[in-house]
């Protein structure tokens, strides 16, 4: 980056090290000199006119690219900052973006979002108008997975990037953006709780697959609608639409995807498909998705997908009612969840932990963890899964004996799911109103909560649920030696699930041996 001849140079260099103004590492012609102190170095680099820093700038730009090709590919964003200098502004944005994915690939989310900020900063700067949308819209579609990561996705910084990428889209024609962003606009109002506007983007996003017949679109529209009919409690169509999204699933060509669409679709569907199957009953075909999940999630070999099938896979062992399994796997899935920042499957995890803790007799640990669970949750601007967040707190707060606190959380959980509306909960918040109302001596109230929740489970196919509700009922009923009158719903309900195994089915069998 000099005139000078070598010799000049060396001695130049010589004069600066013997001053102490800089210190060298490595023997020449492969040494390297750092300046002892910040400060010296800046003053050193404010000397120089701008014009001259820029042209500096860009030369270095050239021999990092020319002759050091592999510090170009490891290291983009130090490119990025030496464009920058020299106003090099969409050479800037390109590097900047190249490094923000590299730092997504890693999962160092913080870092990927710091150099994509600094890349639309540069791209604000293209003075070509078609240039400066185009390089946006490419920074802003690999903002997505570190910004969810980080935000959550119901924040609004996460709607205004789909919001602004939808934009550029549009205004470009970019077709092949235009699925993962609308995905994305279904994701942030499904996140935030919103399941009416989140169902009618995931029927918009299901007429174009059908339209479109190519596997992906299948993929991300039935994904989309598996999600939707699992909060809203259609548990058949939950299962129909994840098995064509398992059908087309292809690992090579659609894990990659996760960066782009925020969401590992193969992962995402075995966990969903474990929760619905566990509310239904079928809790050995619910162990074997939740195994699949987790399986698939290591097998990619990034902590993202494995954070999602042991956080969002943790919720499945409450309806199996598994304490040990519950708290062990919870751990696990806070461990990768805290490491990586993942702050939604962490906040799972959390609840989850809280409660294996608290229903296995730790209550003040156990209750802080589904706080800060809770925190963590409503913090990253979702509104989705909340009552079942309230509801297991709830439960937790019941088994503390504190009944009456539980009893005030439910109203409002309850409040929650008809107005969003979160069906899928209806019947377990019932349930444990039932549980808080039997602990504060309201039997009446207890019996009427109990056969609300047993009828909105079957007629939602929740067996599993539907088997929870009826056995806190008739283990009430036995108390007061009224057992033989829900002998009928007993039986069917073990009949329904067969040989499934289990807390909730074991007590069945055993209430039903006493009649």
């Amino acid at each position: 980056m000099t005139n000078l001849t070598d010799e000049k140079l060396q001695d130049a260099l010589g004069r600066l090290k013997d001053a102490e103004i800089v210190f060298d590492d490595g023997a020449p012609p492969k040494s390297s000199y750092l300046f002892k102190h910040a400060l010296v170095q800046d003053a050193a680099y404010e000397s120089l006119l701008r014009k001259r820093r820029q042209e500096l700038h860009g030369r270095i730009v050239g021999v990092l690219e020319d002759r050091f090709p592999d510090t170009a590919d490891a290291e983009p964003g130090v490119l990025g900052r030496h464009c920058a200098e020299a106003s090099l502004h969409e050479q800037a944005a390109r590097y900047y973006q190249k490094a923000g994915l590299i730092g997504a690939l890693r999962s160092s989310m913080r870092e990927a979002l710091a150099q994509l900020e600094l890349g639309l900063a540069s791209a604000a700067r293209i003075e070509d108008v078609a240039a400066r949308a185009q390089v946006e819209l490419e920074l802003r579609m690999t903002l997505v997975f570190p910004l969810r990561a980080i935000k959550g996705l119901g924040a609004k910084e996460v709607e205004q990037n789909y919001q602004r990428a939808f934009e550029l889209a549009r205004d470009l024609r970019a077709n092949d953006q235009v699925l993962p962003i609308l995905y994305g606009l279904f994701a942030v109002a499904w996140a935030r709780g919103d399941i009416e506007a989140a169902a009618r983007r995931a029927e918009d996003l299901l007429a174009q697959a059908n339209a479109a017949g190519d596997a992906l679109s299948l993929v991300v529209a039935h994904y989309a609608m598996g999600l939707i009919s699992y909060f809203l409690a259609r548990n058949d169509d939950c299962l129909a639409h994840l098995d064509t999204v398992l059908a087309a699933y292809d690992p090579a060509e659609h894990a990659p995807l996760a960066l782009t669409y925020a969401i590992e679709f193969g992962v995402g569907a075995w966990n969903y498909r474990a929760l619905c199957a566990a509310a239904m009953g079928r809790y050995r075909e619910a162990e074997q998705n939740l195994q699949n999940a987790a399986d698939l999630g290591r097998r990619l070999n990034h902590p993202f997908p494995l954070s999602h099938a042991l956080g969002v896979g943790a919720a499945t062992f409450l309806y199996l009612r598994d304490i040990d399994r519950m708290r062990s796997w919870s751990e696990e899935a806070m461990t990768v969840a805290r490491e990586q920042g993942f702050a939604p499957y962490l906040a799972i995890a959390q609840l989850c932990h809280g409660w294996a803790l608290t229903l296995g007799g730790d209550t003040d640990p156990g209750l802080a963890d589904m706080a800060q669970g809770i925190a963590t949750w409503s913090g990253g601007g979702y509104g989705l899964a909340t009552p079942w967040f309230i509801v297991r707190q709830a439960e937790a707060l019941v088994h503390a004996d504190r009944a009456s606190e539980a009893i005030d959380l439910l109203g409002d959980a309850l409040e929650h799911i008809e107005r969003d509306p979160q069906a899928q909960f209806h019947a377990v918040a019932l349930t444990v109103r039932g549980d808080a109302s039997r602990a504060l001596g309201n039997v009446e109230a207890a019996e009427h909560d109990y056969r609300q929740a047993i009828s909105i489970a079957k007629t939602q196919r929740a067996h599993g649920e539907r088997l929870h509700a009826i056995v806190r009922l008739a283990t009430l009923m036995e108390e007061s030696g009224r057992l033989n009158e829900v002998a009928d719903g007993l039986r069917e309900v073990v009949d329904v699930l067969g040989d499934e195994t289990g807390a909730d089915i074991d007590a069945a069998r055993e209430l039903l041996a006493k009649i």
